[in-house]
């Protein structure tokens, strides 16, 4: 969802968030994140917790399916997004095989 809302009415914004768990679903997404200006409102985090959680039986953890984070937390490093570390891909995850095919490469003009 590339939408970007600003309004000083923050309790309409659950809707939002609302409307972000659906676009992750429709997209099937694993996860979503979103990320504000404002602190959220308790309406809102209740709406994320609702989401549910993306398990993650290979990276050991659950994490939450719908993320809210405010620019100020991730700026001065108090927030940080959860999801797998996906650098451990390549011990989960089975590897393709190296084609070892000796060919010359040919003039192309």
């Amino acid at each position: 969802m590339n939408k970007l809302y600003f309004g000083d009415n923050l309790d309409i914004l659950r809707e939002h968030i609302a409307a972000e768990e659906g676009s992750t679903e429709r997209e099937k997404a694993a996860m979503g994140f979103f990320v504000m200006l404002a602190e959220p409102t308790r309406p809102m985090k209740e709406e994320a917790v609702s989401a549910g959680f993306y398990d993650a039986p290979r990276f050991g953890s659950e994490y939450p399916k719908l993320q809210i984070l405010t620019i100020e937390g991730l700026m001065s490093g108090t927030e940080c997004p959860r999801y797998p570390d996906l650098t451990l891909g390549r011990l989960a995850f089975k590897r393709a095989a190296v084609n070892d095919m000796e060919a010359e490469q040919g003039e192309l003009l």
